[in-house]
């Protein structure tokens, strides 16, 4: 797959989860150990924006199956959509 084409594969995947806003966030530890997920700005992602970047990332390996726990929790179905099958 070409350079161009994983790009695109990767903008529509974090399309799909709703995590395009965050998309040049830095997430993890920096400068000497601050907060996981703050940006040098200081922006932060949130936990549910942790575990959609997580499904994501695992959406671009193109598994054949993906298990995933608790789709429906905290805000109900209309934040799940992207998961169904």
């Amino acid at each position: 797959m070409t350079l161009r084409k994983k790009l695109h594969r990767a903008a529509y995947i974090m399309n799909d989860v709703g995590l395009t806003h965050i998309a040049h966030n830095y997430v993890g530890e920096h400068n000497g150990g601050q907060t996981a997920g703050a940006t040098s700005e200081g922006k932060c992602i949130s936990g549910g924006q942790r575990r959609r970047l997580s499904i994501a990332l695992e959406l671009l390996a193109s598994p054949s199956a993906i298990l995933l726990d608790e789709v429906r929790c905290r805000k109900g179905a209309n934040n799940s959509s992207f998961l169904t099958v």
